[in-house]
């Protein structure tokens, strides 16, 4: 039989909460703030190994190994189902913002104790910091309703979906007009009403706050963000200027102020910040934002410098790199600017910095770097459900510079692994029917169009490249005609689907259309794809010399292009240097 025991939790004396609060985090400050206050000692019998682990947790509590405590603590209230234990594990969690814990612990506490407001507090805090604001929202209601704590603000800041910020603007509609005093209500109000566009309505909730709280910086900011959206730019920047006045040393109203600024005159604000970072130096919020200006302002020189600066105080590296490797490649030093962008991790700017880098390295034929680097960048990364995305970006990344370089295989093989790893999805499709194409696997190709189209019938471009396919084949014309004029009126001036147009037209027979779509296609953009199609039309009917002239400009382009030399040495019989030496 086992023994059985009375735990008082706090019987090792431990003030958990004190601690936990010592290390936390603003963020976690701001979710104890309300109305957080020690648990009391939860008095109940306990399964023996129930008892250790819990003693365990409040030895680790007491050597501040929070994590480890934690983590008991969260099996212990799965296992026990211990509302007091639940709220000791939601309580740790959130003090030093471990956010997806703390919404686990808190959800299991509010099934436990549906009657608790703080409960609910702390589980919407946690969701809205993960972006669960649907669920968020539901439990500040009823934290809200049970306690009167809410941070309503808190998810209106980060409501992006409209349909949700239109739920939450309901909401805080209803809401306000039982407690229209209520300054958390308001800020929020004001926060998604100006994400809406309703300006005056947010105008109206953000001067009620300042009422109460003349000095309340995130509010005086976003006062004058709404200022600025309705044209009143003085407006926007006296309440800031008078603040200032009487709090001279004040570095965030400094910095808000120059954010505001710089929605008036990027020079003036840009200004502002170099001052702001002559007088912080070691400030990386600073030089990065003044880098930034400085950049806007085409002030490369000062902008350049900043980032330099940002890489020896070792913050913002891949801002910093990511930047002077744009400035660099700007300047044409290309293997400066490859430096830069290979120096980018996992984070800011990463995706990017590697396109840019794709498109210098295959620009010079350097297709092994790319994949090298691509797949290095593959191996750091660590084997965590988080990075998948990442992984997936790098492998269409790979797929797409083997295209590029005019090597389908290579990449329909990538695609193939990718789709079985991680699901087809539209861009994996799309490219991997590119692929196909090109090796002549026509129905593959086409199938894949397919499941695309089923799931995005208006897609402009898909409805091009399936148009286009079986136009260039010679099949199904009359559809293809039809995609192509549905995607023509998707999207009207893109040469690359007037060039489509044409192309079909010609297979149809039809030469005069297709010269009309064909020429205006190559004036808005003398592409050799275009132009190859311009001149085979042109060609055939019987206006040969012009052909040859347009053939012969795009050889100097694009000499390697393969539609190009295709189209002439089948039409000529002449290898299209040969063609060109002769137009000359």
């Amino acid at each position: 039989m086992n023994q059985r025991f009375s735990l008082v939790l706090c019987l090792l004396g431990v003030s958990w909460l004190a601690g936990c609060q010592h290390t936390a985090t603003p963020a976690g400050e701001a979710m104890g703030n309300a109305g957080m206050e020690t648990p009391e000692a939860p008095v109940r019998a306990f399964e023996t190994d129930t008892l250790y682990s819990l003693l365990t947790g409040e030895v680790a509590l007491h050597r501040k190994e929070y994590r480890i405590a934690l983590g008991t603590y969260l099996i212990q209230a799965e296992k026990t189902r211990d509302p007091a234990v639940a709220e000791r594990a939601t309580e740790i969690a959130a003090a030093i913002n471990a956010h997806a814990a703390t919404a686990q612990a808190a959800s299991l506490w509010t099934e436990l104790e549906p009657d608790n407001g703080r409960a609910h507090f702390l589980a919407a805090m946690a969701m809205q910091q993960q972006g669960l604001l649907p669920q968020a929202l539901k439990h500040m209601l009823a934290s809200y309703e049970l306690e009167g704590l809410s941070r309503f603000a808190a998810i209106a800041a980060k409501a992006e979906e409209p349909a949700f910020r239109n739920e939450l603007a309901s909401t805080l509609r209803s809401l306000l007009k039982d407690d229209p005093d209520n300054i958390d209500l308001l800020q929020a109000d004001a926060l998604v009403n100006y994400s809406n566009g309703e300006f005056k309505r947010a105008l109206s909730s953000c001067r009620k706050v300042l009422d109460e709280m003349p000095d309340d910086l995130p509010t005086v900011a976003l006062e004058s963000r709404i200022l600025l959206a309705l044209g009143r730019s003085d407006e926007a920047l006296t309440r800031f200027i008078g603040l200032m006045e009487t709090q001279p040393d004040n570095l965030r109203l400094h910095v808000e102020y120059a954010r505001a600024l710089s929605r008036v005159s990027p020079v003036d604000a840009q200004r502002e910040f170099t001052e702001l970072t002559r007088k912080h130096p070691q400030n990386p919020e600073l030089l990065l934002a003044a880098a930034l200006l400085a950049r806007e302002n085409a002030d490369t020189i000062t902008a350049n410098d900043m980032f330099r600066r940002l890489l020896v105080l070792g913050h913002y590296r891949n801002e910093a790199h990511f930047y002077l490797g744009v400035a660099a490649a700007d300047d044409g030093h290309t293997e400066t600017a490859i430096d830069h962008f290979k120096a980018v991790t996992p984070g800011n700017a990463f995706l990017e910095s590697r396109r840019l880098m794709i498109a210098l390295l295959l620009d010079e034929d350097r297709l092994m770097e790319v994949l090298h680097q691509l797949r290095t960048d593959q191996q750091a990364l660590p084997d965590a459900p988080q990075y998948q995305p990442l992984r997936l970006e790098l492998s269409l990344l790979e797929a797409e510079a083997l295209l590029q370089h005019n090597r389908p295989q290579e990449s329909a093989q990538v695609l193939d692994t990718v789709a079985e790893r991680f699901g087809s999805n539209a861009r994996v499709l799309y490219t991997r029917s590119l692929a196909y194409e090109k090796l002549g696997r026509f129905e593959e190709s086409e199938r894949d169009l397919r499941r695309l189209l089923a799931n995005d019938p208006d897609n402009p471009s898909v409805l091009n490249a399936l148009g286009y396919s079986l136009a260039n084949r010679n099949v199904q014309l009359d559809e293809a005609l039809h995609l192509l004029q549905r995607a023509n009126a998707l999207q009207p001036d893109d040469p690359a689907i007037i060039d489509s147009l044409g192309w079909v037209h010609f297979r149809r027979g039809d030469t005069g259309k297709a010269l009309k779509y064909l020429q205006t296609a190559y004036d808005t953009l003398p592409d050799a794809e275009i132009g190859a199609h311009l001149g085979e039309v042109l060609w055939v009917s019987g206006q040969q010399q012009q052909a040859r002239t347009i053939w012969d400009s795009l050889y100097q382009q694009a000499p390697d292009h393969p539609v190009l030399r295709e189209t002439v040495e089948r039409l000529t019989g002449l290898p299209l240097e040969a063609l060109a030496d002769d137009v000359r």
